[in-house]
């Protein structure tokens, strides 16, 4: 009845007072469509609160997610022509564990799980076994094989491929990223914005230098224009473009103040919903999600929408009952409008956001990882080896293998090893089953499984892959040191890419 405002409520109900022009009753209505409750009342376990971000989320049980890690890593092939990228290890954990970890942590349990069909038969038996932190039982994860002809593939072309097993909305992840953030917030602006496609942006990627020779490469910038409201109006990769980059001129004209930056990552993490994969079926010339399907969707948006898109993006029903009781009409507008946005990540939201699609970020991701690994990522994470100060090495801001062993060279019972000949880590990551010597030094380096590191050797800012004996004082500085190779005793290598002499003859 109103009765704390009666000087009102007397003569107008008050669910029909105006706010803003449209009558009361209209804003909780609005807030259960933003929030997806579309019976007539509602269980509180509908809904959790995700501390880490402050949001109320509805249960994620709507959504289907398609991981994506079938990608040959084409920025890194100094690591990726010999290791699958989906299995290069970040802390001694394969790669594709951690964007399944962040689906986990964000109570997405639907999972297409697309990954090289010569590789999964050894992701499937990683996940059944214990050496991986442990999933939850009720992900429902199913494999999808990719045989060696799509190896050409673009991730339009994987999608179409699998379109048929998407269901609904649908979350699209790369399996490169590496994050622990709420999806609370994106899926926030998604409902709110009625969007059709939500990126994930973020400023303050994990990046670094990039070890072995020094070559020209790209940056791997992305050009992004926003609207105020961070509607997505333009998005493309500097690689998909020479001198200029192409924008469409009626976007200035739509849209009057539009922001243009080359400071955010795509993530490449998409909210899409599931009229998408109608285009993407339709558009067979879309090989690829960024280059192709992104940009036809976004220049939508202030051009002419084709005539099977306009079901698909008809005006929101409550924004039509509000114009009603206001305008005494439905109509919005004489055209259905197409909306896409971005989330762009705040800092408060995760400890770490990688997109490891290059060496530099990779390198850096296995370092920077560390201290989150137990408090924000899984708290079962096999912890690194223990190493006191009276132990056998001198060890900071590294993870270690339980199972790597330091040849300590005592030779009675009791003995100790002097200060002088331990060991020394720092910031540093050392796979399974490797051995370290006496006096070696390892600095901000990644060393992967069964590694041999000889007394007194040196070794910065380098990744050492599996299999590598490096003889006693060898100084290895600023390289790229590939799968079994053996490094002599005393050499001195700098910024240089070590792999079998017959690649070394091919490449000549």
């Amino acid at each position: 009845m109103g009765n704390r405002m009666t000087e009102l409520t007397d003569r107008i109900p008050k669910c029909m007072l105006p706010i803003a022009g449209i009558p009361m009753f209209w804003y909780p209505l609005n807030f259960l469509r933003i929030n997806r409750i579309k019976g007539k009342s509602f269980d509180s376990d509908q809904l959790h609160y995700d501390a880490e971000v402050g949001y109320l989320a509805m249960n994620r049980g709507e959504w289907q997610a398609v991981l994506l890690c079938g990608g040959m890593g084409n920025r890194m092939t100094e690591l990726t022509d010999r290791i699958p990228k989906c299995m290069l290890p970040i802390a001694g954990i394969p790669m594709f564990w951690y964007p399944l970890n962040f689906l986990r942590i964000n109570r997405i349990k639907d999972v297409l799980f697309v990954v090289s069909d010569r590789v999964l038969p050894e992701v499937k038996q990683l996940l059944a076994g214990k050496d991986l932190p442990p999933l939850d039982d009720d992900m429902n994860i199913e494999y999808i094989p990719l045989a060696s002809v799509a190896d050409e593939w673009g991730t339009a072309d994987v999608l179409r491929h699998i379109e048929a097993k998407i269901k609904r909305d649908f979350i699209v992840v790369s399996g490169d990223f590496v994050s622990d953030m709420s999806l609370a917030p994106l899926l926030t602006v998604h409902r709110s914005q009625n969007s059709s496609l939500t990126c994930v942006l973020a400023e303050n990627v994990v990046t670094g230098p990039i070890p072995g020779p020094k070559i020209k490469r790209s940056k791997g910038r992305d050009f992004v224009a926003l609207s105020e409201k961070n509607q997505l109006l333009f998005l493309g990769s500097e690689e998909d473009f020479d001198d200029t980059i192409p924008v469409n001129a009626y976007l200035f004209s739509k849209f009057r103040n539009v922001h243009l930056s080359a400071k955010y990552n795509d993530c490449h993490v998409y909210l899409m919903k599931r009229w998408i994969m109608d285009v993407i079926k339709q558009q067979r010339t879309f090989s690829s999600v960024k280059a192709d399907l992104i940009p036809y969707l976004l220049e939508k948006q202030y051009t002419t929408l084709d005539a099977e898109m306009v079901p698909h993006v008809k005006p929101d029903k409550f924004v039509e009952l509000a114009n009603q009781f206001s305008f005494g009409t439905p109509i919005t507008a004489a055209v259905p409008q197409l909306r896409c946005f971005a989330y762009i990540v705040t800092p408060e939201n995760g400890s770490i956001i990688a997109h490891v699609n290059n060496i530099g970020a990779y390198f850096e991701v296995n370092k920077a990882i560390l201290r989150f690994l137990t408090c924000k990522f899984c708290d079962s994470f096999p912890p690194s080896q223990k190493i006191n100060q009276n132990g056998v090495a001198t060890v900071s801001e590294s993870y270690i293998s339980k199972t790597v062993r330091f040849v300590d060279g005592r030779t009675g019972e009791g003995a100790a090893v002097s200060r002088t000949d331990k060991p020394i880590i720092k910031r540093s990551v050392l796979g399974a089953g490797c051995e370290v010597g006496l006096h070696a030094k390892i600095t901000n380096s990644l060393i992967m499984d069964s590694c041999v590191i000889g007394a007194g050797a040196q070794i910065t800012n380098t990744i050492v892959c599996s299999g590598v004996e490096i003889e006693e004082g060898a100084e290895i500085t600023s390289s790229i040191v590939t799968n079994r190779q053996k490094i002599s005793a005393n050499a001195n290598i700098q910024n240089e890419l070590i792999v079998p002499e017959n690649e070394m003859d091919i490449d000549e």
